[in-house]
């Protein structure tokens, strides 16, 4: 739309330029006229008299009483403001796209955490199980490894949805540019 709208802007701009420059205008007219005392147009007997008028008009603007030269001024200054709103939507889109890259980056580094402290969990869940079995540790030590275990997991699904949510932020801006 914006550009569009430049275009728009940019053509007033040449509408008021145009403003500044002389006219030249053409007209013509023929006509023919029956001059009788009885009312016979489609006779061949009646006289017909033509009349043929042309001309040239030329127009030179020379003092606009200081309108014109405001209204182009303005309409210059439309276009820049078009210009910077393009420029700064532009730069905008950039940033926002750098951001989302960003935390899709960081989202991506968090779930490889997150899948390291399930491997993690995994381990101490199955080092505690053996150690339950040769009545090492008590019922509450193994139900907390499978506590963290559910926990970790849970983390990991959270990151998994982060890096998706932060694929898609991406693929919208990129749909933009």
């Amino acid at each position: 739309m914006l550009q569009t709208q430049l275009k728009i802007n940019e053509l007033l701009v040449k509408n008021k330029k145009a403003d500044y420059l002389p006219t030249l205008a053409g007209f013509f007219s023929h006509q023919q006229v029956a001059m009788g005392n009885e009312f016979n147009f489609f006779g061949s007997d009646g006289s017909w008299y033509p009349t043929t008028i042309w001309g040239l008009n030329l127009s030179i603007p020379i003092f606009s009483g200081g309108q014109g030269p405001s209204r182009l001024k303005q309409a210059k200054i439309e276009t820049l403001k078009t210009q910077n709103r393009i420029k700064q939507l532009d730069e905008g889109l950039q940033l926002q796209t750098e951001q989302a890259t960003t935390a899709y980056n960081n989202s991506l580094e968090s779930q490889k955490t997150r899948e390291r402290a399930v491997e993690i969990a995994n381990e101490v869940l199955r080092t505690t199980e053996v150690k339950f079995k040769e009545k090492v540790v008590s019922g509450m030590e193994l139900t907390q490894a499978q506590s963290q275990v559910i926990q970790s997991k849970t983390n990991l699904i959270n990151a998994k949805y982060e890096v998706l949510k932060a694929k898609l932020a991406i693929d919208k801006l990129v749909n933009k540019l």
